[in-house]
Parts: C-alpha cells; sequence; structure tokens
C-alpha cells in the first residue's frame, strides 16, 4: 500500500509531538492510519521495515550475511509486548476505517492500535466539556459515539471487544 503520507515523515511527527509514550496518543482525523501505525511501531520498539525482505545493501560486495542476522535479531530482541497504553484513531468515514484497520492489521498491530469512525464536529464537541486525563477524555468520546452511533458500519478491533 502506498501511504497518503510517508511513513518516515508520519514517524518524524510522533517523535517531534513530545508525546511521552507513556499515555495514550490519538489521532482524530486517522486517514489510512499511517500516524497510528508509526506511533504504535514506536511505542513497541519495533524496527522500521521489519517486514521487509529485501534492501540494496545486501547487494554490496562487502556484505555480512551474519552480521545482518544478528542486528536484525537484535532488533526483534528489543521489542516491547503490548501493554495497556493504546493509540487511538477516529475518523468520520466508515470506508476509511475500514481501510486504516486494514493497514493496521497488516502492520501486526490490531492490540495496540484501537480505530472507531466518529465525527471530529463531535470530539471538538466533547473535548470542550471533558476536564480528566487523555485516556478518560479519549473513554467518553468512545461513550458517546457508541450512543451516537450504535450500529457502526465496521466492526471493532479485538483491542475493544471484551
Amino acid at each position: 500500500n502506498q501511504a497518503p503520507l510517508n511513513e518516515a515523515m508520519a514517524a518524524a511527527l510522533v517523535l517531534m509531538s513530545g508525546w511521552d509514550r507513556k499515555s495514550p496518543l490519538a489521532d482524530f482525523m486517522c486517514g489510512s492510519g499511517t500516524i497510528l501505525i508509526e506511533a504504535a511501531m514506536i511505542l513497541r520498539n519495533i524496527a522500521p521495515n521489519k517486514h521487509k525482505r529485501f534492501f540494496g545493501f545486501q547487494t554490496w560486495k562487502d556484505y555480512e550475511p551474519a552480521l545482518w542476522k544478528k542486528i536484525y535479531d537484535k532488533a526483534l530482541s528489543e521489542e516491547k509486548p503490548v501493554s495497556d497504553i493504546k493509540v487511538y484513531g477516529n475518523d468520520i468515514s466508515g470506508v476509511v476505517i475500514d481501510k486504516a484497520r486494514e493497514n493496521v492489521a497488516n502492520a501486526g498491530l490490531l492490540d495496540t492500535i484501537v480505530l472507531r469512525k466518529l465525527p471530529m464536529e463531535l470530539v471538538a464537541e466533547l473535548h470542550a466539556k471533558l476536564h480528566g486525563s487523555a485516556t478518560q477524555q479519549f473513554q467518553s468520546i468512545q461513550q458517546a459515539a457508541k450512543e451516537a452511533n450504535p450500529a457502526p458500519e465496521t466492526t471493532e478491533t479485538p483491542a475493544e471487544t471484551p
């Protein structure tokens, strides 16, 4: 999939945002989910291009497969397990949320990223009323979304089901 936002740019935006990785991160106009995916990878310390099969340097004369395997295995061993901290994404379009969910599934991050169809107007309205933590705010928004849209157009990710 060609992401509308380059993955490296999305990762840079997340890193420059000041996100502490100890609290949830939310993108309320998540589109295809690129920022969410990069944030979840940063949260879990997953190396970029983990699933890429071939890199140009593997054709170099001095390429050392054993060294590459050692580096790759070290990166895998430093990944963090799923935690209670989640990355949340919403969009007004069910079609867009379905595409984001597909991208999140392809990245293997359904256990870290929670997606819902939710109009930005509702987010802005609720944000003005809320004074709790980011998690409390998002839970209130999610509850309001369920009340406003009791039969969502899309299925929820496993992280949202009991």
